[in-house]
C-alpha cells in the first residue's frame, strides 16, 4: 500500500490539458489583439505623416513658384500670372509665367510655366507649357488663393494682377486618413516682381 501512494504520477488529467488549453487560448487572443492593434496605430500615423507631408510639399512648392511669379530680367512680356487659366470662376488654379531656371528669354524651362490645380482631392501640377499634368500632393481637398496690392487692397481681376504685392493661399485636405474633418494650412507669400 506504501508502494501505491508514492508511485509517481506520469502525464496530465484529461481536465489540466483543457485548463491549459483554455489559459494558452486566452494569452494568445491577448497578444494576437495587441498586435493588430499595435499595426493599426502605426498605419493610421503613417498616413497622419504622409498627409502632413504632402501639404508641406504643397506648399513648399506653391510658396517657391510664387515668390518668381512674373520675373522678367530680360524684359520680354513673356512672364506673369494667370489667376484663373481653367476658367473655374474662382481663385482655385493658377498659372505662373516666370524667366528664372536660368534666364534666357524664354519660358520653356522647367518651371518656368507652371499650372496649379486640384481634381478628385489630388493636387495637380504640370510643370512646363506642353507636358501633361503630374499629380504633386494627395489628398488635397482644395486650393484657394486671394491676391493683395501693397496696400493690402484685396485683387480680385486678372487686371490687376500686375500691382500684386502679395498672395494667400489656403490648402484643405483631411486631418486624418478617412475623415471628414478638414486640416487647413494658410501661407502668405510676397512676390519679387
Amino acid at each position: 500500500m506504501l508502494r501505491a501512494q508514492t508511485r509517481r504520477r506520469l502525464g496530465m488529467t484529461l481536465i489540466e490539458m483543457l485548463g491549459s488549453l483554455t489559459l494558452l487560448s486566452i494569452v494568445m487572443g491577448t497578444v494576437t489583439g495587441m498586435i493588430t492593434r499595435t499595426q493599426s496605430d502605426y498605419t493610421r500615423q503613417r498616413e497622419a505623416i504622409r498627409l502632413q507631408e504632402n501639404m508641406r510639399v504643397a506648399e513648399l512648392t506653391l510658396t517657391r513658384l510664387l515668390r518668381t511669379a512674373a520675373v522678367d530680367p530680360l524684359s520680354q512680356n513673356i512672364a506673369g500670372v494667370d489667376i484663373d487659366p481653367l476658367a473655374h470662376g474662382v481663385f482655385d488654379n493658377i498659372r505662373i509665367r516666370s524667366d528664372f531656371n536660368p534666364a534666357d528669354g524664354d519660358i520653356a524651362d522647367p518651371l518656368e510655366d507652371a499650372l496649379f490645380y486640384t481634381s478628385a482631392d489630388t493636387l495637380y501640377v504640370r510643370w512646363r507649357a506642353g507636358t501633361v499634368p503630374q499629380a504633386l500632393a494627395y489628398p488635397v481637398r482644395s486650393i484657394r488663393f486671394e491676391y493683395f496690392a501693397a496696400d493690402n487692397t484685396p485683387i480680385v481681376t486678372q487686371a490687376l494682377i500686375p500691382s500684386a504685392a502679395k498672395a494667400k493661399y489656403t490648402v484643405t485636405a483631411p486631418a486624418k486618413p478617412g475623415d471628414v474633418t478638414l486640416r487647413r494650412r494658410v501661407s502668405w507669400v510676397h512676390f519679387r516682381n
